[in-house]
């Protein structure tokens, strides 16, 4: 496994030291591991919901003008979103 030597601030010294004080980790490379598969999963995540708005605001561009208001889009919105509430 190749090696990286990083800087951290004193804070997360301190975050790290509690982790592997309270028994969640045995090593900091374990906490610092965790850390970073934490980090790629929001940034899957993240990169998942930009593409998925811009594929809503590319279909909303190609779609013909609305003959509602804002308001009403705003209200049948929450309608359908507390009729999925309902039903869960």
């Amino acid at each position: 496994m190749p090696k990286t030597s990083i800087s951290i601030s004193d804070h997360f010294d301190g975050f790290i030291a509690t982790q592997i004080a309270d028994g969640r980790y045995d090593t900091a490379s374990e906490v610092i591991r965790a850390a970073l598969r934490l980090l790629e999963a929001h940034e899957m995540d993240y990169k998942a919901k930009q593409a998925a708005l811009r594929i809503a605001l590319m279909e909303g561009e190609a779609s013909e003008d609305s003959l509602l208001t804002f308001d009403e889009i705003i209200t049948s919105a929450k309608q359908k979103r507390a009729v999925k509430r309902a039903d869960v």
